[in-house]
């Protein structure tokens, strides 16, 4: 963490915390980990085939606190909340299901007082940038992994055109994928420097809420779901 200290533990109280990270496990060598943790090293680990049996049943919940303290003395608490999606329901056809989990750790967040949220792994992909999809609470702003991805998307163009002697402002943006999460935060930062967007995704409904949007900002966009267009 470079210039900080952090320390992680079991969750002394439940809430009161100023940031939330959500995330799923990716293997039941994982989820078995995580069951451990929750129980307790008194208890005996459990057979595999009654963690998949317990698993599912398991609502969004608080794993573990993180205490980050810079060197400056600043403190800051945060909690990793479990989702609780069986690794092997990762599938689409589950896709209901899990963003119904999804749901329930931002509202687990939301209680515990966190005032930013990161979703992670499957969890962001299941909002597929729509952030609209999770509850509302007061103080609490929601983001996902991707925010850095997009950051490092956008400084790599601009830094390219510069090598390239390009001139970004008379330039056409081209973004495949432009309604998802890292397509629609590089349009949103990239769209006011460049001469025009073209917008490219499977979801016409969406494609054209992303247009407008740019467009009342004085962008001019174009939208298409076929990229041979």
């Amino acid at each position: 963490m470079g210039d900080a200290v952090a320390s992680v533990a079991r969750p002394a109280r439940p809430y009161d915390v100023d940031f939330a990270l959500v995330g799923h496990q990716e293997s039941w060598r994982a989820a078995s980990d995580v069951l451990a943790i929750l129980r307790g090293p008194k208890h005996a680990p459990l057979p595999e085939h009654e963690i998949k049996d317990i698993f599912p049943w398991i609502p969004p919940r608080a794993v573990c606190h993180v205490e980050v303290r810079s060197l400056a003395g600043a403190k800051a608490r945060g909690v990793y909340i479990d989702s609780f999606i069986p690794p092997d329901r990762l599938e689409a056809r589950y896709v209901h299901e899990n963003l119904a989990r999804v749901r329930g750790a931002a509202a687990y967040a939301i209680k515990a007082g966190a005032k930013i949220v990161s979703l992670g792994g499957f969890s962001s992909i299941l909002i597929e940038g729509n952030l609209g999809q999770l509850p509302e609470g007061p103080g609490t702003v929601f983001t996902t992994g991707n925010t850095l991805t997009v950051g490092f998307i956008v400084q790599g163009i601009k830094k390219m055109c510069a090598l390239k002697g390009r001139n970004l402002r008379r330039s056409t943006l081209l973004i495949v994928g432009a309604t998802g999460d890292v397509g629609s935060g590089c349009a949103r930062c990239l769209a006011p420097i460049v001469r025009r967007v073209l917008l490219n995704a499977r979801n016409v409904e969406r494609l054209e809420k992303l247009a407008a949007e740019l467009e009342a900002d004085g962008v001019q966009a174009e939208v298409a779901t076929d990229p041979e267009r």
